[in-house]
């Protein structure tokens, strides 16, 4: 695939930097909500917590599979955008730093 030079008017371009950078993040929420659920199973079997009720450990790791699902929903909503090739979806706003 050939590499182009960054063209702030292109919106294809503008779109999958954008694209790229939300299936990177929803990768990592899921990674590190399997790995908070996993710790937290490993805690109710080793008897440091009940599984039974709300719990520290266990509401962390609810909350992170929560972060997970709501940027699964906008990938998901970004990935409608691609197939339809709707790249006005997004609004970019780009920042130019100095050398």
């Amino acid at each position: 695939m050939p590499t182009r030079p960054f063209d702030p008017a292109d919106r294809e371009q503008l779109f999958l930097y954008a694209y790229r950078a939300v299936a990177r993040e929803l990768h990592a929420l899921m990674e590190a909500s399997v790995r908070t659920q996993s710790m937290y199973q490993q805690r109710v079997e080793a008897g440091i917590d009940n599984g039974n009720e709300p719990e520290l450990a266990g509401m962390m790791a609810v909350e992170h599979m929560l972060t997970a699902h709501s940027t699964f929903v906008y990938k998901s909503r970004l990935d409608e955008a691609l197939l339809e090739r709707n790249l006005n979806v997004l609004n970019h706003e780009i920042i130019r730093l100095a050398q």
